[in-house]
């Protein structure tokens, strides 16, 4: 039980990086967008949260999760706050996606990458279209009465089987 915790060892630059690079962003987009969204023809925001806003990421994820912890609850307080001027606010929440994010453990590592999919209930990795499909409804006027929601796309992943 020795050492030190990846808490303990976290730089506090590293830290200041990962929040802004995922909340901080978040924050000063949707503020930027805002007036220009209130003139708009059904004004929506997207974020992007992750699983490991929901489960705290793996070992040594904790400040990555808990930035996309973040984004969630900034999604439901940009939601009431810009209900009254009918901008609908909504967050994605994707799972394992089979992107170029996994490039270095899919070529050093393709024992592991594989088996990853083995963790998802369909068996098998997300691709961005599964991402962008989700987007492209959240987007659209059939998604009209929904807002402050966070839709996790992955396979069924985050209930950790």
């Amino acid at each position: 039980m020795g050492g030190r915790s990846r808490f303990e060892e976290m730089t506090t630059e590293f830290y200041r990086f990962v929040m802004a690079l995922n909340l901080d962003s978040v924050f000063f987009a949707s503020r930027a967008a805002i007036p220009y969204l209130k003139k708009g023809d059904n004004p929506t925001i997207i974020n992007y949260t992750s699983n490991a806003g929901w489960n705290a990421g793996g070992p040594g994820a904790g400040i990555y999760g808990t930035s996309k912890a973040a984004v969630h609850t900034i999604t439901r307080a940009l939601a009431k706050d810009l209900a009254e001027y009918g901008i609908r606010v909504n967050a994605v929440s994707p799972g394992t996606i089979d992107t170029d994010f996994h490039k270095q453990i899919k070529s050093t590592k393709p024992e592991v990458f594989a088996s990853w999919a083995n963790n998802i209930m369909l068996k098998r990795l997300g691709q961005p279209e599964d991402v962008a499909g989700v987007v492209s409804f959240l987007v659209s006027k059939d998604a009209g009465f929904l807002t402050a929601e966070t839709i996790q796309v992955g396979g069924g992943q985050a209930l950790g089987i």
